[in-house]
């Protein structure tokens, strides 16, 4: 009974996510993105880049490190099928940064937790993870931009 009340939570942002990026799909957002990106001339690491700080700034936002990613990750296949690109390397920066913006979102569970227990408040423990995890975000996206 309490695993089954701690996953209905799990599911409900799982189904949530796939319903967010499916409305993206179909209002067509992804299209006007990949023919913005080939007006501008972006290069798909750069759209990678994009992709990882809308990522980063919806996880700070939500305070959940799966849902922004869950959300756009379906989306990235296609877009970089049309780029001529490997999926995989514009997906890796975007996980790296979903999960650290779970770390650095002061309405996070962890962070929520962390910070009563040592009785600070959340902005606390956010300023002090904050620099050392946007240099370890920006150190991962630059090591995937090399080797991919």
């Amino acid at each position: 009974k309490g695993m089954g009340t701690a996953f209905t939570g799990v599911v409900g942002l799982l189904v949530a996510a796939g319903v967010f990026a499916h409305g993206i799909k179909v209002i067509g957002a992804i299209d006007q993105l990949i023919l913005m990106a080939e007006h501008v001339g972006l290069p798909p690491f750069a759209m990678a880049v994009v992709f990882a700080l809308v990522t980063l700034a919806a996880a700070i936002i939500m305070g959940s490190g799966n849902a922004p990613f869950l959300a756009f990750v379906e989306l990235i296949p296609q877009i970089a099928a049309s780029m001529g690109t490997n999926a995989v390397a514009m997906i890796l920066p975007m996980q790296q940064a979903s999960h650290m913006g779970r770390a650095i979102s002061p309405v996070s569970g962890v962070v929520i937790a962390v910070s009563s227990g040592a009785k600070i408040t959340p902005f606390d423990v956010v300023k002090r993870t904050a620099v050392p995890l946007i240099v370890g975000f920006v150190t991962h996206t630059l090591i995937i931009g090399i080797f991919y």
